[in-house]
């Protein structure tokens, strides 16, 4: 409720629940309600706190991660696999980390992610024969809504032949 100071009218009152008008302070700081989604400072400390407080899974859980191959060109993209299907995770989530279960051979790789057609985050791996262990990458993507299909594509620096690898994810869910 507006409050008047010294011929000033000061407004006291909260704003709505994942409210998006940005016009006062109010709206900046946000509603003690706000959700992790929402673009608040007060929703981006409950992204923080849930991301601190809310355990990893990991995905396909017990499996041994999507196959994703390249191009026979080296460089070029492979077809699309599917990591994440469609309603596989039940409510909103973000990944923040790839796990490279392995490379089919030496050489430098680019993996991208997608939702539909729209690419979420590249990130890039090289196998040696010193290191063919890859292990894990972080990674940073948007939030996703819950029931979203994950697709991956694949390029590699070797020339005529298709190269492969097998790819699991680590991601927190947001309740």
């Amino acid at each position: 409720m507006p409050q008047r100071a010294r011929g000033t009218v000061v407004d006291l009152s909260v704003s709505p629940v994942d409210g998006v008008a940005n016009l006062l302070v109010k709206d900046v700081i946000g509603n003690r309600e706000d959700s992790a989604d929402t673009n608040t400072i007060q929703g981006r400390a409950e992204d923080a706190w849930q991301q601190a407080h809310t355990g990893q899974m990991v995905y396909p859980v017990l499996g041994v991660g999507a196959l994703v191959t390249s191009h026979l060109n080296a460089w070029t993209l492979g077809a699309y696999a599917t990591i994440i299907p469609v309603n596989a995770i039940d409510c909103d989530f973000h990944i923040h980390h790839i796990c490279i279960c392995s490379a089919s051979a030496n050489g430098m790789y680019e993996l991208r992610f997608y939702t539909g057609t729209e690419r979420l985050a590249i990130v890039t791996f090289t196998r040696t024969d010193k290191k063919d262990d890859i292990a894990g990458l972080d990674i940073t993507m948007r939030h996703l809504s819950a029931n979203t299909q994950v697709r991956i594509k694949l390029a590699s620096s070797n020339a005529a032949q298709q190269d492969t690898a097998r790819i699991k994810v680590w991601y927190h869910p947001h309740s």
